[in-house]
């Protein structure tokens, strides 16, 4: 059974990506990025490794970023934590906090790995 920890940047990239609305560039990608297209017809490449992409998104849904506080070995750990709109919590530690929070993302939009 496929885990989150299966997945890619890049295939969990483009279910951002595609969750969000954005239409794809076929062939036009530069993995881990997702290159895609904006508002005024210009690409634009997402990246979930980014501040500057997962930022906006990350404050728009709520997304809470913290060391990991029930880990011994939590130098270096991270645990991202959202909510969906009925209140259903999920979590999902890891050492990249902003592939963490894109993953909690996507669990809060009902994507399955």
């Amino acid at each position: 059974m496929k885990t989150w920890d299966d997945w890619s940047d890049f295939e969990v990239c483009f279910k951002v990506v595609e969750l969000l609305g954005l239409r794809t560039c076929e062939g036009q990608h530069y993995k881990p990025r997702v290159a895609c297209w904006d508002e005024n017809g210009f690409i634009i490449k997402f990246d979930i490794n980014s501040w500057s992409d997962m930022g906006p998104l990350i404050v728009e849904n709520r997304i809470a970023i913290a060391p990991h506080p029930l880990r011994d070995d939590s130098r270096g750990v991270w645990m991202c934590l959202g909510r969906d709109g009925y209140g259903n919590r999920f979590t999902k530690d890891g050492t990249n906090p902003l592939r963490a929070a894109a993953i909690v993302f996507l669990m809060m939009n009902g994507v399955k790995p």
